[in-house]
């Protein structure tokens, strides 16, 4: 198997890069993780890591709620709904997200692959 060490890079600088936005406010926990999650396949790394498992949380809890395209085949009222949720699902999102995205902008494990 070949391993193209430009894409696990580029893919733990969009890690970083998502942690970073996610902190500053640009977007929300719950989209963040949604961001992050398949980013850890790209970028090698485990999962099931601290404080990689952090984002797999927020992600697994909130698969039921639409984003992106999928909201806009859902009824209004029914979106109504959920996003009255949605709000405190994003505040524990925050709660557990916020040290996991500290610790991810700091992680080594984060740091370009060597090419030589």
């Amino acid at each position: 198997m070949s391993i193209n060490l430009h894409l696990i890079n580029d893919a733990r600088l969009r890690i970083k890069t998502t942690a970073m936005s996610i902190l500053a406010g640009q977007i929300s926990y719950v989209e963040g993780s949604r961001i992050i999650c398949p980013l850890l396949y790209e970028a090698r790394l485990d999962p099931h890591s601290q404080p990689f498992v952090i984002f797999v949380a927020i992600e697994s809890e909130t698969d039921s709620f639409p984003s992106g395209k999928a909201r806009q085949q859902w009824n209004e009222d029914a979106l109504a709904e959920l996003d009255a949720e949605l709000v405190q699902i994003e505040a524990w999102a925050r709660e557990i997200g916020e040290e996991a995205c500290r610790k991810t902008i700091e992680s080594e494990e984060l740091s370009p692959m060597d090419f030589n």
